[in-house]
């Protein structure tokens, strides 16, 4: 099949939805479809390579942030009306599509979750002025029109967490929605001397061998839930069980933590925290660690979570995380029901800093076959059942 994928701007080389967008793209090329990966803006395009069998469309859109979404929309309407495309697979709730794919969910949801992230008059500020974001109104009202119109499109969704959002937020029904699930390059988490690495690794952050040593790994910590989980760490020091390993947590990104590190002075927990900042060897650090734990306030289905996983890690996270579906309640991992249920996070992490209690969540994990259910080839052969189904084909 001849397949677009539309995405408002694509740089792999920053991670997140781009970089997924890009594996999905290769994952789809290997099934023999022709794929094209139409761009509202490409940036560092001189830098990109593409995968085998996935070209580039870069549209160049230009224009405010206010009235970007429309621009794009208008430009992206007119190059797939001339493609001849079989399938339109868009990430944006544009006006011409087969499947709508949102991977950060439905947008009511999430501007509803980011609210929740403050407290006090910033909450009260932030709600009061939503209505002001026009870039966010735009694509809120765009995705209105397309769940509750005439033709609904069949919506892809990355976990149940967002097939709730979407039945919630416009009354969309089971039937045009079809679970395919967030995916991972597996690839990454496989091999020999990987473990060898993380072994070396791990002596440098517990050197005696006698720590939990705990992974955060996140660009945006105040939606991530830093803040809670320092606090967590505060409390699980205190009320940390007879014969328990002490918890150090390494923080990675890129952010100004400034604020954090005045947080793990205030709670006087300054050696059980380390700021590692930006690193290229996350699949590394997801081996090392004895567990992540992600306490975010709203993620469709958690790429850092899966990857934790892949490396045989358990992982700890809150209801708010559609990847807490993986975890085989508690088999895997530890889903706290939100990250402001500090004392909740904490016992979850006195857990995984139980010897016992982690090696049974990692010996379940290796026992699994998760790794499979995991990779972007398997949601590659899952977007080709439902392209077919969108034809009639199936």
């Amino acid at each position: 099949m001849k397949v677009a994928i539309v995405i408002e701007r694509y740089n792999p080389l920053r991670g997140g939805a781009e970089r997924s967008t890009m594996e999905m793209a290769a994952a789809l090329a290997r099934l023999g479809h022709e794929v094209t990966i139409v761009a509202g803006r490409v940036e560092n395009e001189q830098e990109l390579e593409s995968p085998e069998g996935v070209s580039i469309a870069n549209l160049g859109v230009r224009g405010s942030r206010s009235v970007w979404f429309k621009y794009f929309d208008t430009a992206a309407v007119q190059y797939l009306s001339c493609g001849g495309f079989d399938i339109i697979h868009s990430i944006s709730p544009i006006s011409m599509m087969d499947v709508y794919q949102p991977r950060a969910g439905s947008q009511l949801h999430s501007m509803k979750r980011h609210f929740e992230v403050y407290t006090g008059f910033r909450k009260l500020y932030k709600s009061m002025t939503a209505g002001f974001n026009r870039a966010r109104v735009m694509r809120l009202n765009a995705e209105r029109k397309l769940c509750t119109g005439s033709k609904v499109p069949m919506i892809a969704v990355l976990s149940d967490y967002v097939a709730r959002q979407f039945t919630a937020d416009y009354g969309v029904s089971n039937d045009r929605m079809s679970l395919v699930r967030n995916a991972i390059n597996v690839a990454l988490y496989k091999g020999d001397s990987l473990l060898d690495d993380s072994k070396t690794l791990r002596k440098k952050f517990d050197p005696d061998g006698e720590l939990a040593v705990l992974l955060h790994v996140s660009e945006d910590p105040l939606r991530k839930g830093l803040e809670e989980l320092i606090h967590a760490v505060a409390v699980a020091k205190r009320s940390r069980p007879a014969g328990n390993r002490q918890v150090r947590l390494v923080v990675v990104g890129s952010y100004d933590y400034t604020k954090y590190y005045n947080m793990v002075r205030r709670y006087n927990i300054e050696g059980s925290v380390v700021f590692f900042g930006p690193s290229r060897e996350v699949p590394l650090l997801m081996k090392m660690a004895d567990a992540l734990v992600l306490p975010t306030w709203d993620d469709a289905c958690s790429r850092v979570v899966m990857e934790s996983l892949a490396a045989g890690t358990p992982a700890i996270s809150t209801s708010f995380n559609g990847a807490s579906e993986l975890f085989s309640c508690g088999r895997y991992g530890i889903e706290v029901e939100s990250p402001c249920d500090i004392e909740a996070l904490a016992q979850a992490i006195n857990k995984v800093a139980n010897v016992k209690e982690c090696q049974a969540m990692k010996e379940a994990i290796a026992g699994s076959g998760l790794l499979d259910s995991l990779s972007m080839d398997r949601h590659g052969r899952e977007l080709t059942e439902l392209y077919k189904k969108c034809r009639g084909e199936g």
